[in-house]
């Protein structure tokens, strides 16, 4: 898992941060802004001795916020063979931030987008965005409604969707001293 997480930091420091600074540099450095503040917020609070159930190793423990960084343009990140065929919104992510989504798989073993099965659907638009392996694409996926057009069942194994975004709720904790404590904050957190 935390190869398939540097792998992820990987494509979205490089591609997904160039596309942005080149669209919209805005958005770029407020999404660098709040991943600076995660990660000095960070090591004020966890106490890396008192994390439990630890499956990484000590030397990558030393710092888990350069193993979660996707690019500094997601402070979460949701990896599934599924789709969200239902039209909707995600609410739980920042609106000022944009959500990406890149599709993995093996170029050998497409699927038949004939009538733009795996696309992404913006009907507000009137846009539908093919999404083939390899793509990337960035949206506002709180503000714009949207939907994946499904896949054939045998089909969904063709191909792995990483979605990275931004939460709203640690946002706006960042912005705010928290009012509780997790078992593996230290005290300087109260």
């Amino acid at each position: 898992m935390v190869n398939l997480c540097q792998a992820i930091d990987s494509v979205l420091n490089t591609r997904g941060q160039r596309a942005l600074k080149a669209h919209d540099p805005k958005s770029l450095s407020r999404s660098r802004q709040l991943h600076h503040t995660i990660r000095s917020q960070s090591h004020n609070v966890i106490d890396y001795g008192r994390l439990q159930s630890n499956p990484l190793p000590a030397t990558q423990l030393q710092d888990v916020t350069k193993i979660l960084r996707f690019g500094n343009l997601g402070t979460c990140v949701a990896i599934g063979r599924g789709q969200s065929e239902k039209l909707h919104l995600d609410l739980n992510d920042n609106n000022t931030l944009y959500t990406s989504i890149m599709v993995l798989g093996d170029k050998n073993k497409q699927w038949n987008n004939s009538h733009h099965q795996g696309s992404l659907y913006h009907p507000t638009l009137g846009i539908i965005v093919p999404m083939n392996i390899g793509d990337m694409v960035f949206f506002n996926a709180s503000k714009l409604p949207h939907l994946v057009i499904k896949l054939d069942e045998a089909e969904r194994e063709y191909r792995t969707v990483v979605t990275t975004f931004s939460c709203a709720h640690l946002s706006e904790v960042l912005e705010h001293s928290p009012a509780f404590c997790l078992p593996w904050m230290t005290t300087s957190c109260m």
